[in-house]
């Protein structure tokens, strides 16, 4: 992950932003609670969880971090904590059912090997999710025309859905399923929204993919 991102400065900033997007922030819970794996103690990690909202409503395992200050955060929120990088994970192979990419996904440097370790570390069968803005969406287009004075936005890349598609297709899985919330202008969001299967509409994409229920061969 970039290692020069502004959160680990600016963590009350990062936090007031949430504060303010209520409903946001419950669509895009809602829309992953949708599609969440079902099932009793499963092993779940997600990596750049910064303060660990996502981590703590989601009931994940444990949430990975760059940043030791974001992580103080999660601690504080009772959230099961672990420094490490993306792209060099710090588990054994084989160790998780549910692997969590949401919006750091923007950040991340090597995204093509940060998508590979998540498919080492998940066992056969287990579940890759990832949640991101949508470039082509209406947020996803101010973000972009943004980055340049903004202080979180500027270090970001945005995607497209077929972008993303094709990187996680290339790092292994399989039976790809995608949905999408958060429909209009960022402002105008005050009332929680349901999620869409699909995309094109709404800017915040989830899409859920599996590791195969086999061993890959050896490249």
């Amino acid at each position: 992950m970039n290692n020069h991102l502004p959160f680990k400065e600016h963590v009350q900033e990062y936090e007031a932003w949430f504060d303010r997007h209520t409903a946001v922030f419950e669509s895009e819970l809602l829309a992953l609670r949708e599609i969440w794996p079902r099932g009793n103690d499963l092993m779940s990690l997600e990596i750049g969880a910064a303060t660990g909202r996502f981590s703590k409503e989601l009931k994940i395992t444990e949430a990975l971090d760059p940043e030791s200050s974001l992580l103080e955060k999660a601690t504080e929120r009772g959230v099961r904590t672990m420094p490490g990088m993306a792209e060099d994970l710090p588990y054994a192979a084989n160790q998780f059912e549910i692997v969590f990419i949401g919006t750091s996904i923007h950040y991340i440097s090597n995204l093509p090997k940060a998508l590979a370790e998540a498919c080492r570390i998940l066992r056969n069968s287990g579940k890759l999710i990832t949640a991101f803005i949508d470039r082509e969406s209406r947020i996803g287009s101010s973000y972009e025309a943004a980055k340049k004075d903004s202080l979180f936005y500027a270090p970001a890349r945005f995607f497209t859905v077929a972008e993303i598609q094709k990187q996680i297709i290339d790092a292994g899985f399989v039976n790809l399923t995608i949905t999408q919330t958060l429909f209009g202008n960022l402002n105008d969001i005050r009332e929680v929204q349901a999620c869409k299967s699909g995309h094109g509409e709404g800017a915040y994409i989830i899409i859920k993919a599996e590791k195969p229920g086999y061993d890959l061969p050896l490249p």
